[in-house]
Parts: C-alpha cells; sequence; structure tokens
C-alpha cells in the first residue's frame, strides 16, 4: 500500500503541474488553419452537414460518409476522438483543445507505466514530472489537434503493452501494443519513424540474447500482423480506393513537394539535430510572442547520458534497458531527414516523452550508485534545475502570449474575423491561407469563405485564378478578406486589383482587423462601381 502512495504521489503532482500549465488561457493562441481542419469532419457530422471527405474516401454508414483520412499521411483518429467533446461541451476551440489537453495527461501516465515497468518507482516519478513540465510537451499539447499529439499516447502505450507481453508472457498485450501500432500508423504516417525504431531495439536486444522471445509462437506472430493491419485499416482501405500515401512517397521520394532534397542526407541530417537540441530547449515557440528557452536542457542531457556509460557494465540489466530506448530514438533521428513536406520541427512530437525517460532512467542510475549520500543528491539537483527552468520558460511563454494573442496563423483576431463575417452574412472568398477552416468551426459552418487564390505558387497565381473569381466578382454582395501586407502567404492582391480593375469596379475597404499591437492582421474588402 505505501509503495502504491509514493507512486500516485508524484504522479499527481505531475498532473496537477501539467494541468495548471497547459489550461491557462486555452483559447490561445488563436485557432490554427491546420488544426480546424482535422475536426471539421467532427463538427459536419454532429450538425448534419456534408463532410468534404479527402479525395472522396470514406465510409458509407446510414447515409452519412466518414471520411477516412486528412491527408494523404495524415488520418482521422483526431476527427472522432474529438466527437464527444464537441458534443458534450459545444462546438468551439476550448472543447476540441481540452480533448487534446487530456490526450497529454494521458500520456504523462503512459510515460510513468513505462518508466515504471522498465526501472523503478523513482524513474517513473522523474519521467513524469520532467515531461509534466516541459514546455515543448506543454505548448504542443495545447495545440494537439494540429500536431497529432495522439501519436505520443500511441507510442508509449504500445511500448507499455509488449512490456507487459514480455514480462507476463500473456498474448493479449502483444495484440494491443500491435493494434496501437497500426493506429499510430493511420494517425500520422511518421509514426513509421518509431514503429521502425522499436523493430531495430527489438531485433537488437533478441540478437544480443541470442533468440527471439520463446514464448513468442508463429501463430502469435500473425495475429500481431493482423492486428497491426486492423490498426491500420482505415489507411488501407484509402489507399485502396485512392492510392493517396503511395502516389506522394512515389511522387516526393527524392524531392519533397516543399522542395527538401531527400538525397542530402547529410546537410537533412545536421538540421534534424539542431532541431531536436531545440526541441530539448522547447525554443519553437515564436509565434506565442517571444523566444524562451532552457539552454541548460541539451548539455544536461547530454551529460547525464554519458556519464553513464561506465555504469552500464556494472548495471548490465538497466543498461540493456537504457539501450533499448536509446536505440528508438537514434534510429528515429536519421529516418527524420527524409520527408515526403519539410523538415518541420513540429514533426518532432513523436519523441516526446523518450528524452524525459531517458534523462530520468539515467539519474536514476546515479542514485543507485555508492556513496549515495553524493550520487542521490546529484540526480535531483540536476532534476530540480531543469524543472525550475522549464517552469522559467513555461511562464515565459505564457506571458508573451498574453500580451499578444499570438502571431502569424496562430493569430487570435480570427475570433474577430469569424463574428463580423457572420454579421455580415454575406457571400465570402479568402483570398489567402489561413481564414476558410478557422471561419467555417468558428461559426459552426455557418460561413464558409470560398478559396480562390490556388495552392500552386506563393507569388501569382496559377491559370484557372481569373476564372475561379469571375463569378464571385459578378455577385455585388460578396466580400473578399485579405491578410495585410505583412502577413500575407500566398501574393493575390495584384492580381485581383487588376481584375477588377479590368470590370470597370473599385474596391473598398470595409474592415481592417488589427492586433493587440494595432499592427494589421485581416483587410476585408468590397468590390463595388
Amino acid at each position: 500500500m505505501g509503495k502504491r502512495v509514493s507512486g500516485i504521489l508524484p504522479l499527481g503532482l505531475a498532473l496537477l503541474f501539467f494541468f495548471t500549465l497547459s489550461l491557462y488561457q486555452l483559447h490561445l493562441p488563436g485557432l490554427h488553419y491546420d488544426e480546424a481542419q482535422e475536426v471539421l469532419p467532427a463538427m459536419r457530422l454532429l450538425l448534419g452537414q456534408p463532410t468534404e471527405p479527402f479525395r472522396g474516401a470514406a465510409i458509407q454508414i446510414a447515409g452519412r460518409a466518414f471520411p477516412l483520412m486528412i491527408y494523404d499521411y495524415l488520418g482521422t483518429v483526431n476527427t472522432y476522438l474529438v466527437i464527444p467533446f464537441l458534443a458534450l461541451l459545444g462546438i468551439d476551440v476550448i472543447s476540441l483543445r481540452l480533448m487534446a489537453v487530456l490526450i497529454g495527461a494521458l500520456t504523462i501516465v503512459l510515460a510513468y507505466g513505462v518508466a515504471q515497468e522498465m526501472f523503478d518507482e523513482k524513474v517513473a516519478a522523474l519521467s513524469a514530472l520532467l515531461l509534466s513540465v516541459h514546455p515543448s510537451f506543454i505548448f504542443w499539447s495545447r495545440l494537439g489537434v494540429y500536431l497529432t499529439s495522439v501519436i505520443s499516447a500511441l507510442s508509449m502505450g504500445s511500448l507499455l503493452a509488449f512490456l507487459h507481453w514480455y514480462r507476463q508472457k500473456k498474448a493479449r498485450y502483444l495484440y494491443v501494443g500491435s493494434l496501437l501500432l497500426g493506429l499510430g500508423l493511420f494517425a500520422k504516417f511518421s509514426f513509421l519513424w518509431f514503429l521502425v525504431g522499436l523493430l531495430l531495439a527489438g531485433l537488437l536486444i533478441a540478437a544480443w540474447k541470442r533468440a527471439l522471445p520463446r514464448f513468442l509462437t508463429p501463430a502469435q506472430g500473425t495475429l500481431a500482423l493482423l492486428f497491426l493491419a486492423l490498426g491500420s485499416l482505415p489507411l488501407i482501405l484509402f489507399n485502396l480506393q485512392t492510392r493517396g500515401t503511395v502516389e506522394i512517397i512515389q511522387k516526393y521520394l527524392f524531392t519533397s513537394y516543399l522542395g527538401v532534397n531527400n538525397l542530402a542526407f547529410g546537410a537533412n541530417f545536421l538540421t534534424r539535430l539542431d532541431q531536436f537540441i531545440v526541441l530539448l530547449q522547447g525554443g519553437q515557440f515564436w509565434y506565442l510572442g517571444e523566444v524562451w528557452a532552457n539552454s541548460l536542457y541539451p548539455p544536461l542531457f547530454l551529460l547525464a547520458l554519458l556519464s553513464i556509460i561506465p555504469l552500464l557494465f556494472k548495471e548490465r540489466e538497466w543498461g540493456t534497458k537504457i539501450a533499448f530506448l536509446g536505440t528508438i530514438l537514434v534510429t528515429m533521428l536519421p529516418l527524420s531527414a527524409f520527408t515526403p513536406t519539410g523538415l518541420k520541427l513540429a514533426h518532432y512530437v513523436i519523441f516526446l516523452p523518450l528524452p524525459q525517460i531517458l534523462l530520468a532512467a539515467s539519474l536514476g542510475l546515479w542514485m543507485r550508485q555508492e556513496p549515495r549520500r553524493l550520487f542521490l543528491p546529484a540526480a535531483l539537483l540536476v532534476a530540480m534545475v531543469l524543472i525550475f527552468f522549464d517552469l522559467r520558460v513555461d511562464i515565459g511563454y505564457h506571458r508573451a502570449l498574453t500580451r499578444t494573442g499570438g502571431f502569424d496563423g496562430y493569430t487570435e483576431e480570427i475570433y474577430q474575423l469569424a463574428p463580423y463575417l457572420e454579421e455580415k452574412g454575406a457571400p465570402a472568398v479568402a483570398m489567402d491561407w489561413g481564414i476558410r477552416n478557422n471561419v467555417l468551426f468558428l461559426t459552426q459552418g455557418r460561413v464558409d469563405p470560398q478559396e480562390v487564390f490556388g495552392f500552386e505558387s506563393l507569388e501569382e497565381p496559377d491559370i484557372g485564378f481569373r476564372e475561379r473569381l469571375l463569378p464571385h466578382l459578378a455577385a455585388p454582395r460578396t466580400i473578399y478578406i485579405f491578410h495585410s501586407p505583412e502577413e500575407t502567404i500566398f501574393e493575390r492582391w495584384g492580381p485581383f486589383e487588376a481584375l477588377v480593375a479590368e470590370r470597370g469596379k473599385g474596391i473598398r475597404v470595409e474592415k481592417v482587423i488589427p492586433d493587440r499591437s494595432g499592427k494589421q492582421i485581416f483587410v476585408v474588402v468590397r468590390v463595388e462601381p
């Protein structure tokens, strides 16, 4: 009983830290375009609206189309997870972000379970506490729908299931772990990094012990593969219907659609290493208003790992387990250098919480050494220093967010734009990225700004731009939403102005929406004689 209580207390403290830091001003920053994209089908299902499945791929149930994927590499896990939250709490930003925060809390619990299963209560407690205040984990969990942070929970859940299977020899844990791996692949295809790392780490352990687990029968192995396929079944059905994932991998195998040269492995890998350092520091959240970072984290993390190398030969059982987790992490880093999209730091949400568990295990190994009166305080000091400086970064980001409301695609001014458009009640046209999905969700589908700008080029419109825009110019009540010049992503003001002049009309600015500093964000215009 005492051991159970001693474990619950640090886990409870970690969850208290996490909820305090992640729930504060949860509506900020503003709703992101891609964040809304994943939950629009959920909103539409609840409201009885058409769901607009990506590539038309869906399962038809009772006359309703249930989408299989959001993009070729991104599944609808968040879409269906958020439905009960929207149904019970209302269709708004707080409801969808509360779901993401609860998934973050689940990830902490699962990470605690993994560390406890592999090491001991001290390592589990340190893992949970280090994760619960880490800036990358806090602020990525708040925007977890946009980042598909559910893959961190699925990675920890599958790993915990496999650990139970290895220890208890019960096949049901093998099947649960395989099912969760399949769900991870369906949630986001970059989950493949973790799957490959886990497989390689398992094979190396098997080679070290010179045998596969004797309790794994051919029938169990076959069933495990079937459960893996079951978890990723929507992804399989999507590709049977469209070949979308296969085609995008083939098309962008050597050069991604954002121009990343996948053959330049060295340069890409160095970029990813730099991003991993930023991940540890928590220094990637410029869009909250100001960059904060815990610059002590990378050197202390590296020092802790290097310092235990001599101890691994003495503590072979712990050494094998640390090497197992390290292999997963080390495998994922070079795999991340290949991408069909871009080398985005947000992809590294899949790495959490492996660094925290590895760090906690290293400090736990210190605590086992003699003289303990020296090593125990040293380990606790390192942990306390990291937690203190992580909290400083968390508070700094929250203060910046309170001051700015969010920058760029995360601007809170979307909360002013959406009700303004609904109040006007006129047909709306989005002349830039970052407008339609957010407005659709915030107005529950009552305002649907049509996107005519075209995605092919940032600098100039495609050949179909004119044909898409002309029917709207013929409707006198239509209003057009632009970003201010400083905020523009797809430059369309010049071509729009020229086409309006060609039709013998003029442009009247109806509304300018600034941010808290007075900087213009959205410009709403109307075309008239």
